[in-house]
């Protein structure tokens, strides 16, 4: 018998070690078990047949040849209890771990944010790679790594339902929409919060209104809930984290700091140990909006813009070292380059970047490859902002090299249609100049309006129809095109009564029966690239030409469905749209759309062409994603001749390709532009001058491309660890490191035969149910 004071260890995991309390129990049967209080772990009683004792001055050598080895199953149960719970760095554990198809660049998010000093991330890919998937990865990582319990997702009111599909369906996550009654409810209910929790909210239902902070808070506000809300998340960000992960979809929304949202991702972010944003929102290393972002994620990074300025100066020498050693191995450039990073205040006392310095300096001979890519690794850690941002392109996708088929088909309008287009032009310019208002694209927007579909708007206007009603959010909102409630009411709204009385003379009967742009439609989806597709997509910006269209194209056969912003259960309808083979046509808005995946489908028609490219960038983007399987996407446009529409199509997106191409991450660059152009394209222009001012943009645009394309590969380092960190990945999924089933089931086996004789262990999936165990002995709790 082990006598007290013996050091003794486990015989299945020899590294869990302890000393015997000298308390022995018969357990019968001739069993005994043993009292070990073992180190970091207190006292267990253990069977006496699973401990025995420990030589402290034997060595490895001594063992063997004592022939004290265990047998390989022991050996592998042994790893397999330490990558359990060892949290080991080369170890991924989200690998295989999901419903998801393997692919390396997908974890590199995983990689950077188990790095993350601040436990923050921002993940820029471009549109169509599989953010949702990346951010599910994280917290399949943080829950295996960790223990992490609970989860929040912010979102579009338009994605929650989306979100929860995914959790559940590629990760198994039970998610919960919550409301802000609900939310605040869960903050103090401890009980619930230690079981764990898998939360999505609406960010819009989530936001109180300005001046929640003040005691004259109007106590009849309609968001009192959400007012409390923010109070009680003020009050506990500086208690222990409640969230494990804050996940923000579509953070963008928050990129102006006068805005709620913005101050609702603060609050958030200050009850979450770990936070992630999610937006294609473009890397422009000088972008204000990507600061306000990052400031959130990490609030004590950045001070003022200033600050982060000067950080990305900072970092101008490690990217250009980097970019250098990876490139061309040529050492004395790097070098150069490493001591213009080391002259800069921020980066003089970095320890890591003058170990560089020194291994560059002492390395005899060419850098070979391998060492290229430790060189690029080691400047990778050292980097300011390595560890908060990463992004990846479509391009360095190879599996997402989908061509993109493009046409523009143009038709002129028939009499009646020229002269109702004249009518409101004209009745638009008298407008603008009567009033003396400079917005051109509020003025604009009745014949954007108009050009989309003339019976849907004639009609819309004859029922003295709302503006604001045919518009989904995506076009007035913060972020869209600069249209505000209050811009629509108090100069569109008087215009549009007025556009009602000058064309009452107008007959719907006749522009339905008149509508060439329909006629070109029913053409597309009759000739050859359509007729044999199943499924086709057809967006509009207006809601009264998506119910136009509709009621038109059931007449002729077809069977629509419609998704826009004011449509329940838009995640039901596009699941009813890919699988009833009798629906073959969707009629979608931006909005109706914003976060869907319709990559099943290869073909779709814009049916009107928004002025900002990264619009039609987005609708593109539902087809032209991950997991579509065609080799290329089909895309019409239909464009009225003789219209402010086809001179901006002639000029800017067939001259530039810009529905060819992705455009990635040039949104910040066409917004800015596209924003002039339209204050500028102000009604009653002669068409020589609207010629010069779309010429102007589109020169504006092409010019600001190059430096866009120049400052994404100078900034290859700064948002990406590149090749290293996936080469890192592939290893990690070729040599196998992840726990597989068979694993689990070897471990779990072991243990019960050598605990539990009695028991035993069912594995396999029976009538939809998981792995069960089934015990037929006593159940003992050592």
């Amino acid at each position: 018998m082990i006598a007290e004071n013996t050091l003794v260890c486990l015989k299945h995991n020899p590294s869990v070690q302890g000393y015997t309390t000298g308390k022995i129990r018969e357990i019968g049967e001739g069993r005994t078990d043993i009292e070990v209080n073992f180190s970091g772990r207190g006292r267990r009683w253990c069977p006496s047949s699973q401990i025995e004792t420990v030589d402290a001055d034997a060595s490895a050598v001594d063992d063997i040849k004592n022939g004290r080895l265990a047998s390989p199953d022991a050996l592998r149960r042994s790893l397999i209890h330490i990558r359990l719970t060892g949290r080991l760095e080369d170890l991924i554990y989200s690998l295989e771990a999901s419903n998801t198809e393997f692919h390396a660049y997908q974890f590199k998010p995983v990689i950077k944010i188990i790095n993350s000093p601040s436990g923050g991330l921002f993940i820029a890919d471009e549109v169509g790679l599989g953010k949702t998937i990346e951010a599910g990865l994280i917290w399949t990582e943080l829950m295996a790594r960790f223990d992490a319990k609970n989860l929040l997702v912010l979102c579009p009111k338009s994605l929650v339902e989306k979100w929860r599909d995914e959790l559940l369906d590629k990760f198994g996550v039970r998610a919960e929409i919550f409301g802000p009654g609900e939310l605040l409810g869960l903050l103090d209910n401890h009980n619930r919060l230690n079981q764990g929790n898998s939360i999505i909210c609406s960010s819009a239902s989530l936001r109180p209104d300005r001046g929640w902070e003040g005691e004259d808070y109007d106590i009849k506000s309609k968001r009192l809930i959400q007012r409390d809300l923010a109070k009680r998340l003020e009050q506990l960000s500086d208690t222990d984290p409640i969230f494990d992960l804050l996940i923000a979809d579509e953070s963008h929304y928050m990129r102006n700091p006068a805005t709620q949202a913005h101050k609702m991702g603060q609050l958030l972010r200050g009850i979450a140990g770990h936070c992630v944003f999610l937006s294609a929102t473009p890397i422009h290393l000088k972008n204000r909006d990507l600061f306000s972002q990052l400031r959130i994620i990490d609030p004590g990074a950045f001070l003022s813009e200033r600050d982060f300025e000067e950080l990305l100066e900072a970092n101008e020498g490690i990217i250009a070292a980097r970019e250098s050693v990876l490139r061309d191995g040529d050492m004395g450039t790097t070098i150069a380059h490493i001591e213009d990073a080391l002259a800069n205040s921020m980066l003089d006392k970095s320890q890591g970047l003058q170990n560089i310095l020194s291994e560059i300096r002492a390395y005899k001979g060419n850098l070979s490859p391998e060492d290229r890519a430790d060189f690029a690794a080691k400047l990778d850690k050292v980097n300011l902002l390595s560890n908060i941002l990463t992004r990846t392109r479509r391009r360095d996708v190879k599996a997402l090299r989908v061509v993109r088929l493009v046409e523009t088909v143009k038709r002129d309008m028939k009499p009646v249609e020229k002269q109702l287009y004249d009518l409101v032009r004209e009745t638009v310019a008298e407008y603008a100049e009567e009033k003396n208002i400079n917005r051109g694209f509020l003025l604009a927007a009745p014949q954007k309006m108009l050009t989309s579909s003339m019976p849907a708007t004639l009609q819309h206007w004859k029922r003295k129809g709302d503006f604001l009603a045919n518009l989904d959010d995506a076009d007035y909102e913060d972020g869209g095109m600069s249209l505000t409630p209050s811009d629509i009411e108090k100069f569109v709204s008087p215009l549009i009564r007025i556009l009602w009385s000058e064309t009452k003379d107008f007959d719907v009967a006749s522009l339905r029966k008149a509508d060439s742009k329909y006629a070109c439609l029913i053409e597309q989806l009759r000739g050859k690239a359509f007729v044999n597709e199943k499924k086709i997509i057809i967006f509009s910006t207006y809601k009264s030409t998506l119910g136009y269209l509709s009621s038109r194209l059931q007449e002729d056969g077809y069977q629509p469905i419609v998704i826009h912003g004011g449509v329940k259960d838009r995640t039901k309808l596009l699941d009813q749209f890919r699988d009833d083979d009798n629906i073959n046509v969707l009629l979608s808005s931006e909005i109706g759309s914003e976060g869907l995946d319709m990559q099943f489908c290869k073909t779709m028609i814009n049916y009107d062409l928004p002025w900002n490219p990264m619009r039609v960038e987005q609708r593109i983007g539902r087809i032209d994603r991950f997991g579509q399987k065609s080799p290329d996407v089909v895309i019409r446009n239909i464009v009225y001749n003789d219209t402010i529409d086809q001179k901006i199509w002639d000029r800017l997106y067939h001259r530039l390709q810009l529905c060819e191409k992705s455009l990635g991450g040039f949104e910040a660059i066409l917004g800015k532009e596209i924003r002039l152009l339209e204050t500028n394209l102000i009604p009653g222009l002669t068409p020589e001058e609207e010629d010069e001012r779309i010429e102007q943009t589109s020169v504006a645009v092409a010019n600001n491309k190059l430096i866009q394309d120049d400052l994404e590969e100078k900034a290859a380092g700064l948002i990406a660890h590149g090749d290293t960190i996936l080469k890192r990945i592939n290893e990690a999924h070729d040599m196998h490191r992840w726990l597989t089933d068979d694993d689990l089931v070897s471990y779990l086996r072991t243990f019960f035969s050598d605990h539990y004789p009695a028991s035993q262990l069912i594995t396999g999936i029976a009538s939809g149910k998981p792995h069960q165990l089934q015990l037929d002995g006593e159940l003992r709790n050592d």
